[in-house]
């Protein structure tokens, strides 16, 4: 029907799943039209519900995209509601707004992700937090009104009790209506219903040993195409995200916000365009799953954990930080004093993996937050770099826990010879103090290289933080990466410093640039002047070299740097 044509207190029908599988129909009655609601020319009807097979009279998240007719004639998708209202309103997206989305190309899934947009990108993050430089989802934008689009119930299922709580506000703080599921696995309940408008449709983020899956309703079809929804789910264009059929429990009522429950079926298309006015999706078309696998050992036992995943910008950290929680917590116990080691690889298609290899100890869990937050943080440049981003093909992860707390403070250093010529080695005597434990000494050596030249240089000491710093890898965020393309990006990630190890670096005072991840030293003022001043290459200053570096193995956190001066004969 087209929209013209709608008056107030014309009364019509709506189509959802309350409970099951089964579509039924609650009445309702047109109040008016908003014009330009959301901006020029997109409209949106209010209507007022007028009875609910529930008796709950509720207008719930998981109920968008719930398909609206007036005297048999399609009009539109229920979309927007209140909180806190005493009555139940809501609005309908016209479906005129809806089909424009058939206009659109559909991008195959299993194609290389098309190239980011170059813009500046943003580093910073916190432990299941929003990771800063990531946009929210456009749900979100009035999620502090009254006013607000309906929620698409983002529910995680099978939470461990010890951290249900943080991932659930993790999602939360990250745009997604997120709660704990009662249901939220698989169903083969939920692939018995037919999917016609009316029935339940799910945008899956990831199943197996951990399942998150986001629910609608369905809005239209013709064929193999279907719209949903009725207003955006990330908002942000062309997407891939696989799509599902799914059953209702039930209703969870509140003055709040009320919300679906639901049990998932089989992946069966995907969906393919997300913007301002719902979403589109292509039945049969299938979104390509990233497997991740978790193998945590503890003493002579061993559990291995799988799940698939959606690989999005706006998931993967989470699901990776949620994943990895999940896991760790279904083994490890509340002991006083805990070691984790987690080696991950991560298989990129066409560049060379990423490997990560990391440490992390504390008492009572204190180094949890460190442990799950690194590798997260460590896969952020993939999704905040000019040059494109990779498909991420696999994730293994190997995690070996210990119920000691390994850590350790460099207190002091013993540095011989403090004369020397290049080609001498220079031995370096180290006191560190254990964690509660009793002090240790480790001894290491390095060697003057041949062009070192007599003067002054500097012995640094140092742990894994000093040591980014020396080499302009400052903790691998992309803010001070200088990167030419992806395959470069891979190895600076490469290359990070290790927190259980020990680092000599020889270092001269020399001013100079890095450009483009290279360091150049020694540089005339003339020349520095000259470079600095090169508008594309965006050189940052430098006022000491690295002559000679060697690390090693001290088995636990290490914290700590000590800098000796040196005189080269």
């Amino acid at each position: 029907m087209p929209l013209k044509e709608i008056k107030p207190g014309l009364k019509g029908e709506c189509r959802t799943v309350f409970a099951g599988t089964r579509i039924d129909k609650f009445d309702f009655e047109v109040m008016g039209i908003a014009h330009d609601f959301a901006g020029p020319g997109r409209d949106i009807i209010w209507c007022k519900m007028l009875n609910d097979p529930t008796g709950q009279n509720v207008v719930a998240g998981g109920m968008s995209g719930s398909p609206c007719f007036i005297n048999g004639k399609h009009i539109g998708a229920l979309a927007y509601g209140f909180s806190f209202n005493k009555d139940p309103i809501f609005g309908v997206q016209p479906i005129e707004s809806m089909l424009e989305l058939l206009q659109f190309k559909i991008i195959d899934p299993n194609k290389a992700a098309l190239p980011l947009p170059n813009a500046a990108p943003n580093s910073s993050g916190r432990l299941l937090k929003t990771l800063a430089g990531f946009m929210k989802p456009m749900s979100m934008l009035s999620s502090e009104s009254t006013l607000h689009m309906l929620s698409v119930p983002l529910e995680i299922s099978g939470l461990h009790p010890a951290i249900a709580e943080h991932v659930v506000n993790a999602w939360r703080e990250a745009g997604f209506d997120a709660q704990v599921s009662p249901g939220g696995g698989m169903s083969e309940a939920a692939d018995t219903g037919d999917f016609i408008p009316g029935a339940a449709l799910t945008g899956v983020i990831a199943t197996g040993d951990l399942n998150l899956a986001a629910t609608g309703t369905l809005t239209w079809r013709d064929g193999d195409q279907v719209l949903g929804f009725g207003h955006p789910f990330l908002g942000v264009g062309d997407v891939s995200i696989p799509l599902g059929k799914a059953e209702i429990i039930g209703i969870i009522s509140s003055y709040e916000r009320s919300l679906k429950m639901s049990n998932k079926g089989k992946i069966i298309g995907s969906l393919t365009q997300d913007r301002l006015s719902g979403v589109r999706g292509s039945i049969g078309l299938m979104t390509p799953m990233t497997p991740m696998s978790v193998e945590v050992k503890r003493g002579s036992q061993s559990r291995k954990f799988n799940v698939q995943f959606c690989d999005n910008k706006f998931f993967t950290p989470l699901v990776y930080q949620t994943a990895l929680l999940q896991f760790l917590s279904n083994v490890m116990e509340r002991e006083e004093q805990s070691t984790l080691r987690l080696k991950s690889e991560i298989e990129l298609e066409g560049l060379p993996p990423l490997k990560f290899d990391d440490t992390f100890s504390g008492e009572r869990f204190s180094w949890i937050s460190e442990g799950v937050m690194m590798p997260a943080l460590q896969m952020l440049p993939l999704y905040q770099n000019p040059f494109g981003r990779p498909r991420v093909k696999n994730i293994r992860i190997e995690a070996t826990v210990e119920n000691v707390a390994r850590l350790a403070t460099l207190q002091d250093v013993t540095v011989s010879p403090l004369e020397a010529r290049h080609g001498d080695t220079i031995r370096v005597r180290a006191n560190f103090q254990s964690w509660q434990g009793k002090r240790f000494i480790r001894d290491f050596q390095i060697t003057l290289p041949e062009e070192a030249k007599s003067g002054e240089l500097d012995l640094v000491v140092a742990d894994e933080r000093r040591a980014d710093q020396l080499t302009g890898d400052v903790d691998g965020q992309m803010s001070e990466l200088q990167v030419i393309d992806l395959k470069q990006l891979v190895t600076v990630l490469n290359r990070r410093h290790r927190n259980d190890s020990l680092y000599l670096f020889l270092v001269r005072k020399s001013p100079g640039l890095s450009i483009q991840n290279q360091r150049l030293t020694d540089l005339p003022s003339s020349v520095r002047r000259l470079m600095s001043e090169s508008p594309i290459d965006r050189p940052i200053p430098l006022h000491e070299s690295v002559l000679a570096e060697s690390a090693f193995d001290v088995g636990m956190v290490v914290e700590g740097n000590r800098t000796t001066k040196i005189q080269i004969k």
